[in-house]
């Protein structure tokens, strides 16, 4: 039986080397927005600094649900709003929206990535003058603090899934090289209890792959689960290797190799028919 180019060692171990530089790659730009937001963190922070000192008007606020509503002003807001907001359109435009991945990644201009980060009412307050007041600084702190916690979350997944191809990677080009040397075996000179022995070797490897599989599929379902994803939503690790071919390149590189398997047993279980015969 020939060896398929997808299962041969060397490509088993160029896949999973594959998806690991994917992972150095997401986790590296990651980093980069975490440290973004810290550094926009900072600058909402002395802008609310600013108005403190020299804000004369004060806002009557109520709330709805989690957006934060200013009702009035007991006096009209002045030209240090109005520069304030432009200071902070500069500071997410300086930070994020300056990052060198930012228009690869996501593409978007100033009102769809406030929006998209901090919800619409911080995008307006950040977009519309008259939607505009100190008050708008705390909703934004929160944010921001939300988007870090976000980056957060998904630096220690990247770091998960490195731990997990590394561990595909101890396994698969192995068991690749294992099918290899079935593959060369001349199956009608073997006698009886040699192909039981491979056969046998075979299920074991099945096994194995079986549990790789199931430890991989329970983490892909707990993410979901987590946050109760529809099944049209893509997941995390979606959007981790959307680049593939496939949406969950791990899993189905174990499950090939359990076909893999099972073909070459089918075939070794013909040649121990024969011998019966």
């Amino acid at each position: 039986m020939e060896v398929p180019t997808g299962m041969r060692a060397s490509t088993m171990q160029r896949r999973c080397e594959r998806l690991r530089q994917s992972i150095v790659d997401h986790r590296r730009r990651t980093e980069q927005e975490r440290r973004a937001f810290e550094q926009f963190r900072r600058e909402v922070a002395a802008v609310a600094d600013q108005l403190d000192q020299g804000s004369g008007g004060e806002p009557v606020v109520s709330s709805m649900g989690a957006d934060t509503v200013v009702a009035g002003w007991t006096q009209p807001l002045m030209t240090p709003a109005v520069t304030a907001q432009e200071q902070l359109r500069e500071a997410f435009a300086g930070t994020i929206m300056a990052l060198p991945f930012y228009d690869e990644e996501y593409g978007e201009g100033f009102p769809e990535a406030i929006e998209g980060e901090f919800g619409p009412s911080v995008a307006a307050g950040l977009t519309d003058r008259d939607c505009f007041g100190p008050h708008l600084i705390a909703g934004l702190l929160r944010g921001i603090k939300q988007s870090q916690r976000a980056r957060e979350v998904l630096l220690e997944t990247c770091d998960r899934e490195r731990e997990a191809i590394d561990a595909l990677s101890a396994k698969l080009p192995g068991f690749a090289r294992e099918l290899a040397q079935v593959d060369a075996l001349q199956l009608g000179e073997i006698d009886f209890g040699a192909l039981e022995a491979h056969w046998r070797r075979l299920e074991t490897i099945a096994t194995q792959c079986g549990r790789l599989a199931t430890r991989r599929q329970r983490v892909i379902s707990r993410q979901r689960a987590q946050y109760q994803l529809a099944a049209e939503e893509p997941d995390i690790y979606e959007y981790l290797y959307r680049g593939y071919p496939v949406s969950y390149p791990m899993l189905a590189m174990i499950t090939m190799t359990i076909a893999a398997v099972r073909d070459r047993q089918r075939a070794l279980m013909g040649a121990m028919g024969a011998c019966d015969g």
